[in-house]
């Protein structure tokens, strides 16, 4: 830490702020703050000695003559409040400024100080020095660069999940998506300085991106944006109307020139990434994330996702012409990706068991740690002066079962992902967060005891046997693989392979054949146990929920265009409903009725109803919700048995906090 400044003669700095002693001004980033008067003298009388504590009396002097009337004590601690403001501190967790109660304050931030005037003698003398400066000057720049320590930031401070985040053009403020409290998604503005954020006005959207012009590209979600992709939405940040520009997106990015957005288009069981919209790059089955347009225009980078519904991948750039190139191998978690203004490529990932780090690399080179944070970190954006925005975010599954005895907890660790159910109240989850090192893992736990077996690693759970013995599980390395599970322990069971890379599966009734979405393009097959032989039951397209008839001449589906189908045979099918998204979960015991999920929009409480297929109507059936729907965005799942006596839901729940951090490097 420096010893001081000088009044009047030194520009001292912290963090991503000058203070001018000279001129009196601070400044962050380059850009003045409107802060003047005792908040300012406060500043001043803090940086002369940093690292001690300046007492309340010799404020007292500075800050007022000897002849001013004024409440002393009130006056100093409005003039601390309004510079904690100013330079976005906390009194309770301070970065710069600590209160020492009923004592003072004191600086507790490195500053820096630049560099004395040089005296007239070394002037005079400046032709015998020239030249070696000259040949020292990029070290001299190198460790001027690097005596810079990071600063943090924080930008928000309310419960609840932040969807979206980019800097605005000014670099400086942020624009987030986010849903606080029992609050729906709004669009905030945080300008950089005070410690609130303010609502655009923007209700029910959540962020993609912001153009260096400050437009917004939005997206509106239905409730079925993993399998549909939302509407693409852009409006002015200064105000306006949103206008619907494309459907079908998850995902967008601007142009360098904020003239055009690279889009990510969910059709037909494949993920494809274009620009200009329309003009395919590239494709798979799996999903695509973080687009990023490099800072030349001429390619863009983005993470590659092979399988739905997890953020395993790869880090992945195409060229204009479609060329694509994988830059790394795969990561086991990964969740956002830009252009650093140094031409590197930025992303929040991990290969193991420790949380995400910040990482940087150059095309065709090696990555390079930049920096660890404690908790799960996304990146989200980069400014043109190198600060980073990022979130670090608490996520969890919960799933919960509802018995005629009440609700009971039965979540285990912190990714709680129940897939199936038994009448007599068997659970099958796996567990897939940071607990497991994002190494799946597969469990099995009877509802009301307290313990849960673990019967497989490295495997994702799919479904019970018809017969309640086995689990059937995919291998998290090999998806081409699928294992059968005793549960009572003893050698797991390799299926015949088929060929067809799994996104998911699950057992007819008659325990000969299987019900898998697979291939690629993804679409909905009958796959044989015994032969390995398969046919195909629905067109392509992502096929999120499923159930079949008890007899199993029936599958019930919700295609990624919202209708909900019935397959009767082999090429045949039937609209069941198509007023709204109605996802399948149960046919009841006789195969008369459905139990469905209505899935439009995201507000709790998830409705369940009987839907009679022979007329048609729709009967309420049970909702489902939390009791504390803090953080809560989404039931992802509701699982019923077929004698329909229990139900279990599993709910996801998000905490974001938002952060800047300068200097970075």
């Amino acid at each position: 830490m420096a010893s001081g400044i000088a009044p009047a003669q030194r520009t001292a700095r912290f963090g991503p702020f000058e203070f001018d002693a000279a001129s009196a001004e601070l400044r962050k980033h380059g850009v003045k703050l409107r802060l003047q008067g005792q908040p300012l003298q406060l500043l001043a009388a803090l940086l002369e000695r940093p690292g001690e504590v300046v007492h309340r009396t010799e404020l007292q002097k500075r800050l007022w003559p000897s002849d001013t009337f004024v409440d002393f004590d009130n006056g100093l601690n409005s003039a601390a409040k309004r510079l904690r403001a100013a330079l976005s501190d906390s009194a309770d967790s301070p970065v710069y400024i600590e209160t020492l109660a009923r004592t003072g304050y004191r600086f507790i931030a490195p500053v820096h100080a630049a560099a004395e005037p040089v005296p007239p003698l070394r002037k005079r003398l400046w032709p015998y020095f020239l030249v070696p400066a000259l040949a020292c000057a990029p070290m001299i720049a190198y460790f001027a660069r690097t005596t810079e320590q990071p600063s943090f930031h924080q930008v928000t401070f309310r419960r609840g999940p932040v969807f979206g985040a980019a800097f605005a053009p000014d670099g400086q403020s942020v624009v987030f998506s986010a849903q606080f409290g029992t609050q729906p998604r709004r669009i905030y503005l945080n300008n950089g300085v005070s410690p609130e954020s303010r609502s655009l006005g923007l209700e029910g959207y959540s962020l993609f991106d912001v153009s260096p012009k400050g437009e917004l590209a939005l997206y509106e979600y239905g409730g079925t944006m993993p399998t549909s992709g939302g509407n693409l939405l852009k409006v002015p940040m200064n105000g306006g109307v949103p206008v619907q520009v494309d459907s079908g997106i998850m995902s967008a990015g601007w142009s360098p020139d904020g003239t055009q957005l690279a889009t990510v288009r969910v059709a037909n069981g494949q993920s494809t990434l274009e620009f200009p919209p329309g003009r395919a790059l590239y494709s798979t089955s799996g999903w695509l994330s973080s687009v990023s347009f490099h800072p030349g225009g001429d390619r863009i980078a983005f993470v590659d996702h092979p399988i739905r519904h997890d953020d395993s991948g790869v880090i992945r750039v195409v060229d204009l012409n479609g060329g694509s190139r994988a830059e790394t191998a795969k990561w086991l978690s990964t969740g956002g990706l830009e252009w650093h203004p140094n031409g590197e490529l930025w992303f929040s990932a991990t290969r193991d068991q420790s949380p995400r780090l910040l990482w940087a690399m150059r095309e065709g080179k090696a990555p390079r740690n930049v920096s660890q944070f404690p908790g799960m970190i996304s990146l989200r954006d980069i400014a043109p002066n190198g600060t980073v925005l990022f979130s670090r975010d608490t996520r969890r599954l919960e799933s919960t079962a509802i018995t005629k005895d009440g609700e009971h907890e039965i979540s285990w660790l912190d990714w709680t992902r129940a897939v199936d159910v038994t009448n007599d109240g068997r659970v099958l989850f796996d567990e897939s967060g940071e607990a497991v090192a994002a190494r799946s893992a597969t469990f099995v736990r009877t509802i009301g005891h307290s313990e849960a077996a673990r019967i497989a690693d490295g495997q994702v759970a799919l479904g019970f046997s018809p017969d309640g013995t086995h689990a059937l599980t995919l291998a998290q390395d090999d998806r081409k693989q699928l294992y059968l599970y005793p549960l009572g322990g003893g050698k797991p069971t390799q299926l015949r392979a088929t060929g067809l890379e799994y996104q998911w599966a699950k057992y007819y009734p008659d325990g000969k054949h299987l019900l898998a979405l697979a291939g690629q393009p993804l679409r909905l097959y009958r796959v044989t146990l015994e032969t390995g032989g398969y046919e195909a039951v629905s067109e392509p397209g992502m096929v999120r929920y499923a159930a079949i008839s008890p007899g199993g001449e029936r599958v019930a589906y919700l295609t990624a265009a919202g209708r909900l189908m019935e397959c009767t045979g082999r090429g045949r099918a039937r609209e069941v409903s198509g007023e709204e998204p109605l996802a399948p979960i149960q046919y009841s015991a006789d195969g008369r009725k459905l139990f469905v999920q209505h899935i439009k929009g995201t507000a709790l409480p998830a409705r369940v109803s009987e839907l009679d297929l022979a007329t048609g109507t729709l009967k309420d059936w049970r909702a489902f919700a939390p009791a504390d729907p803090t953080g809560v965005d989404m039931i992802t799942r509701i699982l019923i048995p077929p004698n329909g006596g229990l139900a279990v839901y599993t709910a996801r729940r998000l905490h974001s906090e938002l952060f800047t951090a300068a200097h970075l490097r």
